[in-house]
């Protein structure tokens, strides 16, 4: 297998094969459809590797998974989404909800809507994508406040559309998803984070705040650092800055 790219969920991979018309994708067990190969090959036993055009003619930018969810970007901004959808994950309207999704189907609905996106990224049960202007969507599991929608969400689960972040604090650079946990990384290199803290995973105090449905800007105490980039854990998470330097908070 050459692959230009590669992302792993709990039982599951999906690579960009090198030409990028199609996906490759396995795993030890496709219970949910996580693997995309459709229902025939859904089982809890192992799934064999295959590939798969998710939209024929059109080439995949980037893939991301979670625990048993995944999503694709192609280069024209569109998101496919397939897998678990317990959580409203994979950003199905009400009407057609689904518990799971076996082959690739595009997200176009709530705030996708016409919506050009440039980056996808998924947490554990909750997925959320960067659109060319800055805009940032966030759908699926939201306790604990993880998907960052505000004060208005905070007793809402599930958001099974997905929603735009309001008022966040200048343009957007990248967007991470984590196990109930969400970041966002500025333009000028500051960090904010919403979700559950209990493990200090938002760079809190867990005896201050438990957690917030709310994004909070990353305190570095007396350091002037700007972050790079973001990856999340299931409780914890890594900051690397412009000079190299990497930070992790949580347990």
């Amino acid at each position: 297998l050459k692959a230009a790219a590669v992302a792993s969920g709990r039982e599951h991979f999906v690579a960009i094969r090198r030409d990028g018309a199609s996906l490759a994708t396995w795993g030890c067990s496709n219970e949910f459809g996580q693997t995309g190969q459709g229902g025939e090959q859904m089982g809890i036993g192992p799934c064999p590797l295959r590939s798969f055009a998710v939209q024929p003619g059109v080439k995949i930018h980037s893939v991301a998974c979670g625990q048993d969810h995944a999503l694709a970007l192609t280069e024209r901004g569109e998101v496919f989404a397939w897998g678990d959808n317990m959580s409203g994950q994979l950003g199905r309207s009400s009407k057609s909800a689904t518990p799971f999704v076996s082959t690739p189907q595009r997200v176009e609905a709530g705030a996708l809507r016409g919506l050009a996106v440039r980056q996808i990224a998924a947490g554990a049960h909750h997925s959320l994508v960067l659109g060319l202007s800055g805009q940032v969507a966030a759908w699926g599991c939201n306790r604990r406040g993880r998907l960052g929608l505000g004060s208005g969400y905070d007793e809402v689960d599930m958001v099974s559309l997905p929603m735009l972040v309001a008022d966040l604090p200048g343009g957007v650079r990248s967007v991470a998803g984590g196990g109930r946990h969400s970041a966002v990384v500025l333009r000028k290199g500051v960090v904010l984070s919403a979700g559950d803290n209990r493990s200090g995973q938002l760079g809190q105090d867990p005896a201050v705040l438990e957690w917030s449905g709310t994004f909070i800007e990353l305190d570095f105490a007396d350091a002037q650092l700007q972050v790079r980039a973001v990856a999340l854990g299931e409780a914890h998470s890594l900051f690397l800055t412009y000079t190299g330097e990497l930070f992790g908070v949580g347990g």
